[in-house]
């Protein structure tokens, strides 16, 4: 699989990007409670800019059910909102630990500071053994607009072309010894009933064996997945149409 972008921007206006993702998920040290791990964690955030977490609503799923159900296993029980950038919010779980962006996106500089931040916070309290995996997400919303429609991309049933009608298409592939999960939609609707088109991208790299966990390991996996991330998403698109996008390089 290959996405030819000869050029990637650093930029473009208006950002489209309604969320970002970058996630660790890890194997608990063994010797440390996991009912322990989060006041711990709070203990040592307490004077950051994440010190208030609120409890997330599946803390109410008994742990065992949490612990036996592949979608429960890694999720995050905690959330803390940054102080100073509102819309950036830290989540945590017995097997997790996520750095989220809402729909006013930081830019990829700040995501990068903040999670460094957290991950010298978290190496330095010990809870972490290994690094299971490093994952990544961005979703990125057009408004009122067809994105097939400006995308290197052709789908047809039966010899018909189903780019004007409402169509999701979903692919996972290899890239770099990354796996890119790519969703495309143009049936969208944001929480606030804007309708649109999305494009979804997870990128994650898994470590089968353990990774011992350190913070260099972490933040390279994740530039990698960013990079990676952003070739899919500029190679996607048409080149005239991300001229009408104002790219700044």
């Amino acid at each position: 699989m290959q996405f030819n972008a000869t050029k990637i921007p650093k930029k473009i206006t208006p950002c489209p990007i309604v969320e970002a993702v970058v996630e660790l998920r890890f194997k608990p040290t063994s010797g440390i409670p996991k009912e322990a791990i989060p006041g711990i964690l709070f203990s040592r955030l307490v004077s950051s800019d994440f010190s208030e977490f609120n409890k997330l609503p599946v803390t109410e799923i008994p742990e065992f059910v949490r612990e036996n159900d592949p979608n429960l296993k890694y999720a995050a029980l905690y959330a803390s909102q940054h102080r100073k950038i509102p819309s950036l919010r830290f989540q945590f779980g017995p097997r997790t630990c996520t750095l989220v962006s809402g729909v006013e996106y930081t830019g990829w500089a700040t995501l990068h500071d903040k999670l460094g931040e957290l991950m010298r916070d978290i190496h330095t309290l010990s809870f972490v053994k290994e690094i299971e995996r490093v994952g990544l997400r961005y979703i990125s919303f057009f408004k009122d607009s067809n994105v097939f429609n400006h995308t290197r991309s052709s789908f047809e049933l039966a010899g018909n072309s189903m780019l004007n009608s409402g169509t999701t298409v979903r692919s996972e592939f290899q890239l770099e010894n990354f796996t890119c999960t790519l969703q495309i939609s143009n049936t969208a609707q944001l929480a606030d009933g804007q309708t649109g088109s999305l494009i979804d991208i997870d990128v994650f790299k898994s470590f089968p064996e353990g990774k011992n966990f350190e913070i260099k390991t972490f933040m390279d996996t994740a530039i990698e997945a960013h990079n990676i991330e952003k070739k899919v998403f500029f190679g996607l698109l048409k080149p005239e149409y991300l001229e009408q996008l104002n790219p700044e390089y």
